[in-house]
């Protein structure tokens, strides 16, 4: 007899991981194969991801400035400095490298996984991998890891025409974080009892999506306040239609580095 194939893709995602599968069925006369074969095509890093990254290691070189130029500096000067902090020199070590080695200010985004067969960025892996938390990124069922696809450091240092991320542009990126920073603040705040406590069985996760749907709504939508005309004239937006992975500029900076940074608590 002879023997029919025929081939069924579809996308398939889980909690543990979000990969291509191939389903591959065979038929004969006398009985039916069926054959699942996950291929291991990890996603690639979000673009709201990779922005937040970026804003949380602007923020850290801008910390590098203030360090330096304690007696204040020209504006010119200062983007030096940020640029040589993000991308490195021979005298500068790179945040970024930091970030990827789970070092530095931002140790605490990461918590370590078991290795994943066929996963992207494996063989860049010794004994673990190092998972972003999902309380950074919202999507519960989304893993995203070091080494993964859009999660390395050419992809962070690189704007999509390939060029390198621009002194300017990190210098006004660590200026709207502090500035919205601010406003996050502010609702953080609200929340806050007399002596500056969480209420009892408040988790941290339940504070930030306060916090981002208290900006969503004054941001009317945007990841910074608009202003001038085109905020006036931008439609009011409500709390409850907030998309889940949607972030103002600085949201993860805040979560890490907040008046409650992450590593105080427990998920």
């Amino acid at each position: 007899m002879g023997i029919s194939r025929h081939w069924i893709f579809r996308q398939h995602c889980n909690p543990m991981t979000a990969s291509n599968v191939i389903k591959h069925v065979a038929t004969t006369a006398n009985d039916r194969l069926e054959v699942v074969i996950a291929i291991g095509l990890t996603m690639s890093l979000p673009d709201y991801l990779l922005q937040e990254l970026r804003n949380v290691l602007a923020l850290h070189c801008r910390e590098k400035c203030v360090e330096e130029y304690a007696e204040g500096e020209k504006e010119d000067a200062q983007q030096e400095l940020c640029y040589k902090a993000f991308h490195g020199t021979d005298a500068c070590a790179s945040v970024v490298d930091l970030m990827l080695s789970a070092n530095g200010p931002c140790f605490t985004a990461f918590e370590q996984v078991d290795i994943e067969v066929n996963r992207a960025g494996n063989e860049k892996c010794e004994e673990f991998m190092l998972e972003l938390k999902d309380i950074l990124h919202c999507s519960p069922n989304a893993r995203h890891c070091i080494h993964d696809p859009g999660f390395t450091r050419d992809a962070i240092c690189k704007l999509k025409n390939d060029q390198p991320v621009s002194d300017r542009l990190l210098y006004e990126k660590a200026l709207q974080v502090i500035a919205n920073y601010k406003h996050a603040l502010k609702y953080y705040n609200e929340h806050m009892d007399a002596n500056g406590n969480s209420p009892s069985s408040t988790k941290l996760k339940d504070i930030l999506d306060c916090v981002r749907k208290r900006i969503y709504v004054e941001f009317k939508g945007c990841r910074n306040k608009p202003t001038g005309k085109s905020g006036r004239n931008r439609a009011s937006v409500e709390a409850e239609n907030m998309p889940v992975k949607c972030f103002f500029n600085g949201f993860m900076a805040f979560a890490l580095f907040g008046p409650r940074p992450l590593s105080f608590f427990t998920r």
